[in-house]
């Protein structure tokens, strides 16, 4: 069935290739606390592994990052981060490179530095003591590891660009066959949710294979949530598809049923007759 592969192709060409799709599908993870909390340390260890002087303590720059996190601007800084990342991500899922997000052996990762540059001019204007020490870096925060990622890139780079057409051919194709043989609609919405329920399964152990390759240093609780949010959309359209063909195949179920029950309880009046006449022979 193509329809698991033209969901992918949307999905790849019209969120993961759309600035506006992408950003405000990730920009939701700013005021998530297990996001929150992975950033903050990263952020934390990096400003303590470059100020020169060391004149910072740990406590007060993570004291810091968790203020500025709940500030009214930090919804916004990380919106720019997550926009500035969207070319790239789109770069290591088709082998092109990138800035914001780079692919070394198979690990992608963020660009934060914006972050802790964000978080240098607040606390610098709210005169914050000792904020004036804290350097500016380029830091980075890993979003997942896949060292087999090259091996994709081919398919997602062909599914991509395949989104113009792909699934208006695998409708066109759908359609067509329930008109040449309507008794196999019920084929074809099983086929339909099968189809869609098989990508489930790959999108889960994907998951799995992600989440066991990250280093021991990633929060994972923060990974899940990055995986929850690029996989939101699809998992909508998957599990309402999966959801329709169900309704579809009740429907059609439930329909066969009453018209098998009509057919036994309105019997044809000569069959009626028949029975009659059968039924006064045997009495007498």
């Amino acid at each position: 069935m193509s329809a698991p592969a033209a969901l992918v192709s949307v999905w790849l060409a019209h969120e993961i290739g759309s600035p506006d799709r992408y950003t405000a599908a990730l920009a939701p993870l700013a005021r998530d606390a297990d996001v929150q909390n992975a950033i903050a340390d990263q952020v934390t260890v990096v400003i303590l592994d470059r100020a020169r002087p060391r004149r910072l303590s740990a406590g007060f720059v993570r004291a810091g990052v968790v203020q500025f996190q709940q500030s009214t601007a930090y919804p916004a800084v990380w919106r720019d981060v997550v926009r500035a990342s969207q070319p790239a991500v789109q770069a290591v899922l088709t082998g092109r490179g990138g800035t914001a997000v780079q692919s070394a052996h198979g690990q992608v990762v963020l660009d934060i530095g914006q972050i802790v540059a964000e978080l240098k001019q607040t606390l610098v204007e709210e005169q914050v003591l000792g904020a004036s020490a804290i350097p500016e870096v380029k830091a980075s925060y890993l979003l997942f590891s896949a060292p087999s990622l090259t091996h994709v890139q081919g398919g997602a780079r062909w599914l991509q660009s395949a989104a113009g057409w792909l699934p208006v051919v695998s409708l066109a194709c759908l359609i067509a066959g329930v008109l040449l043989r309507p008794a196999a609609l019920p084929w074809a919405a099983g086929g339909v949710a099968l189809a869609m329920l098989a990508l489930a399964a790959t999108m889960a152990v994907a998951h799995q294979l992600l989440r066991e390759r990250l280093p021991a240093s990633v929060s994972r609780p923060a990974a899940d949530a990055l995986w929850r949010a690029l996989a939101s959309t699809p998992g909508r359209w998957l599990w309402g598809t999966v959801g329709f063909c169900t309704l579809l195949l009740l429907g059609l179920l439930l329909t066969r049923l009453r018209r098998t029950l009509d057919t036994h309880g309105h019997r044809h009046p000569a069959d009626t007759q028949a029975a009659g006449a059968a039924e006064a022979r045997d009495q007498r």
